[in-house]
């Protein structure tokens, strides 16, 4: 299961509809009902002759807490470093702790219909609110 650890949070609750699962964070209240969307695992190799590998690292705008989710049209890969899988790209990037938009989701798209890659594979691996001294260090402050 995938960790949030921004947030101190149990689920309560979860069921399969329609594609999506609904997951209720916190006291079940309208605002905290979140679709988090399934995945479609693809292999992460063969890379292709003109492929992108773009590790994206930060905190809140590279973290997936934008706004208006996104699905990449392209062959745009999100790959998970919790499970060491790939996935086609859709938002929340796996990876980040935000459950919203990334501009990296988008990026792929835009590297891929400018004709400069055939592939693009993302690696998101930020967490929102993080000071510099977070990110940089070589243990896991985030974790409970």
């Amino acid at each position: 299961m995938r960790r949030f650890s921004k947030y101190r949070t149990r689920v309560l609750a979860g069921a399969s509809l329609a594609g999506s699962i609904i997951i209720f964070y916190g006291w079940p209240t309208h605002s905290d009902l979140l679709v988090i969307p399934v995945r479609s695992e693809r292999p992460c190799i063969p890379l292709v002759e003109s492929a992108a590998v773009i590790v994206v690292l930060g905190q809140s705008n590279a973290g997936n807490f934008g706004a208006g989710r996104y699905k990449a049209m392209e062959a745009v890969d999100n790959f998970d470093p919790e499970s060491g899988k790939c996935f086609a790209a859709t938002d929340p990037l796996l990876g980040a702790d935000g459950l919203g938009a990334s501009f990296a989701t988008r990026l792929g798209d835009i590297l891929i219909q400018s004709g400069q890659f055939k592939r693009v594979i993302i690696a998101p691996m930020a967490i929102g609110g993080a000071s510099i001294s977070q990110l940089n260090s070589t243990y896991t402050p985030f974790t409970s």
